[in-house]
């Protein structure tokens, strides 16, 4: 639950969590509305879910803090107080409550048409790290570019004076769907997104 929030919060301060029988769904945007959240959280991934299926609008980073107190492994409980509209969340015994915000005055994300990936690599999240890394140190900006014939992905930034570039091949990569495509991004916006995540998860490029 720490890591789900902590993705949450890398992009946005509040962020409405819709709840059914189904389980949990974020959908966020940026204050520049350049990076979305979608998130989903299956019922079954919890060890007790008993929900009335409604809209809740919270503070994504006070529930990350809340939960932050704990260790891999310990049993968290988020439980809601609808009379005084607070979340209560408890941690190996350790209780911290939470005012939710009103989710009608919280950015709805637009819906994004569907849209045709020229190419999709899965690069483990320890070669992003570094890649982005290396990239930020002498660049504000990163370009990421997959080479269909040389079959390879690679990461590129330069100042002035100096440039650097880390390539991946194909087998270097979980998978690799090569097609000729070049995409350019702020470092520093994907390294907060980069922080967040699991260090074992794997990152689907598009």
């Amino acid at each position: 639950m720490e890591s789900i929030f902590e993705v949450a919060a890398s992009l946005v301060e509040q962020c409405r969590i819709a709840v059914s029988a189904d389980g949990l769904a974020m959908r966020a945007i940026d204050a520049e509305c350049v990076s979305l959240l979608e998130l989903r959280v299956d019922a079954a991934s919890f060890d007790s879910f008993d929900v009335t299926e409604g809209v809740l609008g919270v503070n994504v980073q006070h529930v990350a803090d809340a939960l932050s107190v704990g260790d891999a492994g310990d049993v968290g409980r988020l439980i809601l107080d609808a009379t005084t509209s607070e979340l209560e969340i408890d941690v190996d015994g350790i209780t911290r409550t939470t005012e939710l915000v009103p989710a009608a005055s919280i950015r709805t994300p637009p819906s994004l048409p569907e849209i045709e990936s020229p190419a999709t690599c899965h690069i483990s999240r320890s070669d992003l790290s570094f890649a982005l890394s290396a990239a930020s140190a002498l660049s504000e900006r990163v370009e990421i570019d997959i080479d269909a014939d040389d079959g390879e992905l690679r990461f590129c930034a330069d100042d002035d004076i100096d440039s650097m570039a880390y390539r991946r091949k194909s087998q270097e990569l979980v998978a690799f769907e090569p097609a000729d495509a070049l995409a350019r991004f702020e470092t520093s916006r994907l390294r907060t997104i980069d922080r967040a995540l699991p260090v074992r998860l794997l990152v689907n490029w598009r």
